[in-house]
């Protein structure tokens, strides 16, 4: 494929000179392209990009650095000239061809993927975005088509690998040239082991945080279907404002499941979801709802600890009357699990089978997952709830599950260089509990006593004398197991972590793990 073919996705804004003519005729198979200067060789391509956040320096600015490593061309976009207003007379003063595109991040997104053969395209690519269940639906996904046999992975907070083979990527959705390469790999496995399936690709879930759509990290994939959990607050540091983060959120459906036949699966029980649906239907887009409400054209109805599914749309006759008792805890897992039941489904995945192993999906790791201690001790749950929205959807679905007769303690803390307006919000959400203790979630190069400051401010009167500050968090989790009045009848949430299993404190990150913490607690 000509570069000028690949670059005509993303709209070059000038005409081209004899010499940008000759270099986009050429094909991208030889050229080798880079955004990071450091790595640069002789002849190589320099894809200029906008750093990737507010505070990071734009590519631009090692213009200098890649010249001394031999670049030949330059591809850019109009965010350059506020960092070098010299550019083009720099250009050509050192003979270096410069390509200015509409966005030099979206360009370095399809030519990566291009150079790894549009591997998405091999795939049936899963997006799911929301401010809280990415992580768990991708699970979901993954672990239905591990119970029916078939080949699959996920990118994500968990790292990229089916569950149980994850490899760490230190992001909640990677950059452009991370998702190729790893989409390469997952692209060359068949569903050959079982006839049934044959004609179907493998199946990839993939989280696709906000930031992620703002910074054109997925662009050059190609998705089978979008899944859209649900929407609260949360990195207002990046966004600015809930508009801004609602319209990254709304972008991912736009802009890049906007052909009118891939699936949109919404969960429409908050009114983000249903203003999403509504947009899609006015556009023309294949809408699937799910959730408790009663129009969702896939119903979830409670029956104690059993599940009922109800079709609406006549597409879901084949789960109507679907009962089965979730191995999860919780209404928001199981929208997520039908979030991603029903995506399986509309992807052509055999359906009387998905319902068959619906009952052996267990949740994620760190994600109100139970640790196991002695008998006669309180349950301990560690989950990585850590907006405000996610704590009280994880206290509400400990207390349904378990009711009045037991006594709730959470354990949390915020993280430091984040959102600090969500602090008291978190605050607010923690109420619920009966008892609460605050401590340290990465404060990072905050005073975790500042942070500890703006939690209290979220505090009732009347609890904030009997909130508990304890920044150790190992004896944090220790305080509330020893503390707990009668055990048998006493749940305990450590909310934040999750997964994880470093603590970052100061800038220095070291080992640390609420699950081993707490199976390190004897009740003896």
């Amino acid at each position: 494929m000509k570069l000028s073919e690949q670059l005509a996705l993303v709209a070059p804004v000038d005409d081209a000179t004899k010499e940008q003519q000759a270099f986009l005729s050429q094909d991208i198979n030889a050229l080798t392209f880079q955004r990071d200067s450091r790595l640069l060789s002789k002849g190589d391509v320099f894809v200029a990009c906008p750093g990737a956040t507010p505070t990071s320096k734009h590519g631009i600015a090692f213009l200098d650095r890649a010249n001394a490593g031999g670049i030949r061309y330059l591809i850019f976009d109009a965010s350059a000239y506020a960092v070098m207003a010299n550019l083009v007379e720099w250009l050509k003063e050192r003979e270096v061809t410069g390509v200015e595109v509409k966005s030099a991040r979206e360009a370095w997104g399809q030519l990566v993927h291009a150079k790894w053969g549009n591997p998405s395209e091999k795939l049936n690519l899963v997006g799911v975005t929301g401010t809280n269940g990415k992580t768990t639906t991708t699970y979901f996904c993954t672990r239905y088509m591990q119970l029916l046999g078939l080949p699959t992975a996920s990118i994500g907070t968990l790292g990229c690998g089916a569950p149980g083979q994850y490899q760490s990527t230190g992001m909640t959705t990677p950059e452009s040239e991370v998702i190729a390469e790893e989409l390469s790999g997952m692209s060359n496995h068949r569903n050959e082991n079982r006839m049934d399936t044959a004609d179907l690709k493998p199946l990839v879930a993939i989280e696709v945080s906000s930031i992620a759509v703002s910074t054109e990290r997925i662009a050059g994939s190609r998705f089978a279907a979008g899944i859209f959990t649900n929407f609260g607050r949360d990195h207002l540091d990046f966004h600015g404002t809930m508009d801004a983060y609602w319209a990254a959120k709304e972008r991912f459906f736009t802009t890049y499941l906007s052909d009118g036949q891939t699936p949109w699966v919404i969960c429409i029980d908050d009114d983000a979801g249903r203003a999403l649906a509504e947009k899609g239907r006015a556009l023309g887009q294949d809408i699937y709802t799910i959730g408790f409400s009663d129009d969702a054209d896939v119903r979830i109805e409670r029956h104690f600890a059993r599940m009922t599914l109800k079709s609406v749309h006549p597409a879901f006759t084949w789960c109507d009357g679907l009962s089965c008792e979730p191995s999860v805890v919780g209404d928001y897992n199981w929208t997520n699990l039908v979030s991603a039941l029903v995506t399986m489904g509309r992807l052509g995945y055999d359906r009387n089978r998905l319902c068959e192993v619906t009952e052996r999906v267990e949740a994620p790791p760190g994600r109100l997952q139970l640790v196991e201690l002695a008998q006669a001790s309180p349950k301990v749950f560690v989950d990585y709830a850590h907006t405000p929205d996610a704590i009280e959807a994880m206290l509400e679905a400990t207390m349904t599950h378990f009711g009045d007769a037991y006594q709730y303690t959470i354990v949390f803390g915020c993280g430091g260089d984040r959102d600090k307006q969500k602090r008291p919000e978190m605050a607010r959400a923690a109420e619920r509990a009966n008892h609460i203790i605050v401590t340290n979630d990465n404060p990072r190069s905050e005073d975790p006593e500042q942070i500890w400051q703006d939690i209290c401010l979220g505090f009732s009167e009347s609890r904030r004398d009997e909130v508990i500050w304890e920044p150790d968090r190992a004896a944090a989790i220790e305080k509330a197991i020893r503390h707990s009045n009668a055990p048998d009848k006493h749940i305990i949430v450590i909310a934040g972590k999750g997964h994880e299993t470093e603590q970052d404190i100061g800038g220095v990150k070291s080992h640390f793990s609420d699950v081993e913490v707490i199976q390190s607690i004897s009740m003896v």
